[in-house]
């Protein structure tokens, strides 16, 4: 199940086994869900959508770069350098520490995360773009 605080339009959720995106929310719990395969939109339940998990193959898919001098993955979007590791989570059912720098060379966020929708807010918040 996925926090309900963590949920932004644009975020990428599966909804059993089909992926999407949120195209808008409501205050009943429901959100305008927009379906990848067939860009139909559905009303979903927030209690049916799960987190994408992050993996080297969905980092691979979004254009990411595995270092192996640093021991991690180094996506660029947009000159804001986003380097994903497995070696420094140190939060507990948290898989991947994330270092998020901006354009100009500054450290503009630092989290662990998990899933795809965690690293889609981070990098909005701290530089406006989006993934």
């Amino acid at each position: 199940m996925v926090n309900i605080r963590e949920i932004s339009i644009g975020n990428i959720f599966a909804l059993g086994e089909e992926y999407g995106g949120v195209f808008a929310l409501s205050f009943d719990g429901f959100v305008s869900f927009q379906l990848d395969s067939n860009d139909e939109i559905i009303e979903a339940n927030i209690n049916e959508l799960n987190g994408v998990a992050i993996t080297a193959k969905l980092l691979e898919d979004l254009g990411a770069v595995y270092e192996d001098t640093f021991i991690s993955w180094v996506l660029n979007v947009n000159n804001n350098i986003i380097e994903l590791s497995s070696e420094t989570s140190n939060t507990e059912g948290r898989e991947w520490g994330m270092t998020i720098t901006d354009e100009n060379g500054e450290i503009v966020c630092m989290a662990d995360i998990q899933y795809l929708h965690q690293l889609q807010n981070h990098l909005f918040n701290a530089t406006g773009e989006v993934l």
